[in-house]
């Protein structure tokens, strides 16, 4: 079946050069925490609070702090803010084992150009940092060995594995009773006794729920499905865009690709053997910088751009980590424009039409552009100078015609060069039940229906000011505790985390 699920996003000619971007998502125990790029960035408490502010109480920053702590095992080297990470959690957090020379050189880089050296994950996001990674000993350390593989052998868990669940099974109460799922070429049931909980992600959580009967009435009413429930499913999606920027070519004493086959094996044996060298890191993906643009508000912590410098392979077939480019790219990380997800058959095997709507709203394209001009400014830094590093001026052959490092080359890289930042959300806003852009509240229950959750990314209201997978976890602890506490297993209403 693989491991991942091959999704394209629609034609749009606003990005993606107007053919639509690949959209892969990990299809394996784990889900994409299993295929991610291991950043472990939580966003900012601004973006919290706003949820509180739309209603969702219960999750404003104080409220979610504490289970960003509690999952969290964080073994990170000198400069966090110790007082915002956990100890001890299932989720091991380090810095990659291995900073090769020009991850050095790009942190002093940064440095130069103003920004200021602090934990992204702590009492300010604004500036740059080591980056904190998902990984354990020198490898991936994804949910399914985090928090499944301690418990698999669980009397009260089971586990099953090659099997793609159809939809979920809803009584004439309007109350969910089980699923339906495929395996083997045969259709099963599975009944739930107290609550049935999706948590397959921003594009399969709504594709599921609209088989079942609950989305909008213009989706499923063409396509022969009862309306069980009108609500808002898949329409409020949103994603961080990437765009490539400036490309910087190395030189003799910095290239990573002068390795002779012995040295390559010496690193392969390091790895096997001590869980040591270059193949515990991801080459130069681990210096993430926030940045505010002009477009956003300089006067408070709250940026809206992210950078993270890739290293491009050559030839193709090497590791990233042999390389002897970097290229420095742009995340968008506060979207105003908002897509959507909704099938188009009650084939629960074909893919869900995809559509993030990237750059539909000018301003987005306007902060990507101003944040790569900007960046572009790393060439002249003295750390790169005096190493020989310099600007490929090479134009992209999409954009060849345009005048290199303008405005308007910029906006055709970004629109033809196009790049998901894989961080989806927002496809079942949680909001309050009175108003008619929510599908779950604040409790994750899905509005209309009884007895189902959803406990995953689709339920952000606004999408996080940084990766996700690490909101993805808090809402799955929090989602947790909800449940406990609905069941009388529990109650959450003890003090709130506070900090000075």
């Amino acid at each position: 079946m693989g491991l991942v699920w091959d999704y394209y996003t629609e034609p749009d000619n606003d990005s993606c050069a107007g053919v639509g971007c690949i959209y892969s998502r990990g299809k394996v125990l784990g889900g994409s925490s299993s295929i991610n790029g291991m950043q472990y960035i939580r966003g900012n408490r601004r973006d919290y609070d706003h949820w509180e502010e739309l209603g969702n109480y219960g999750w404003g920053y104080d409220d979610v702090l504490p289970y960003f702590l509690k999952s969290e095992d964080a073994c990170i080297e000198g400069e966090e803010d110790v007082e915002y990470h956990g100890r001890g959690g299932y989720s091991r957090i380090e810095n990659f084992r291995y900073q090769d020379v020009n991850v050095g050189l790009l942190y002093q880089a940064v440095g130069e150009l103003g920004f200021t050296k602090t934990d992204l994950n702590g009492r300010n996001q604004s500036g740059y940092m080591l980056g904190q990674q998902y990984t354990k000993n020198g490898k991936r350390y994804g949910m399914n060995a985090a928090f499944l593989q301690p418990i698999k052998t669980r009397n009260n868990l089971k586990i099953v594995t090659n099997a793609l669940v159809t939809k979920v099974l809803i009584d004439s109460s309007r109350r969910a009773c089980g699923v339906e799922y495929r395996k083997d070429g045969g259709t099963w049931n599975v009944s739930a006794s107290r609550e049935v909980i999706l948590s397959a992600g921003s594009l399969n959580t709504p594709q599921l729920l609209q088989l079942s009967g609950i989305g909008p009435e213009a989706v499923l009413k063409p396509l022969g499905i009862d309306v069980v429930a009108n609500r808002p499913v898949g329409m409020n999606f949103q994603d961080h865009p990437m765009s490539p920027g400036v490309v910087l070519d190395l030189s003799r004493s910095t290239t990573q690709l002068n390795k002779s086959s012995n040295d390559i094996l010496t690193d392969v044996l390091r790895f096997s053997l001590n869980n040591e060298g270059p193949f515990t890191a991801r080459s130069t993906f681990q210096v993430p910088v926030t940045y505010t643009t002009s477009f956003g508000n300089r006067d408070i912590d709250y940026p809206n751009i992210q950078f993270e410098f890739s290293s491009i392979d050559r030839p193709e077939n090497i590791p990233s980590i042999y390389y002897e480019q970097i290229v420095v790219h742009a995340v968008l990380n506060q979207v105003k424009s908002i897509g959507y997800v909704k099938i188009n058959s009650t084939d629960p095997e074909r893919a869900p039409i995809i559509n993030p709507n990237y750059f539909k709203n000018p301003l987005d394209l306007a902060t990507m552009v101003e944040a790569v001009q900007f960046m572009s400014k790393i060439v002249y830094t003295n750390a790169l100078r005096s190493n020989n590093i310099t600007l490929n001026t090479t134009a992209m052959s999409l954009c060849g015609h345009l005048a290199f490092n303008e405005t308007v080359y910029w906006e055709c890289v970004a629109r033809n060069y196009t790049i998901t930042g894989y961080h989806p959300v927002g496809s079942c806003r949680m909001g309050p039940r009175s108003e008619n852009t929510s599908v779950v509240d604040p409790e994750l229950k899905v509005i209309d229906i009884d007895r189902l959750r959803v406990i995953d990314a689709s339920i952000m209201p606004v999408n996080v000011n940084g990766n996700t997978n690490a909101a993805t976890v808090m809402i799955a602890e929090k989602g947790a505790d909800l449940i406990k506490q609905a069941h009388g297993l529990m109650d959450i209403n003890g003090p709130k985390f506070r900090h000075n």
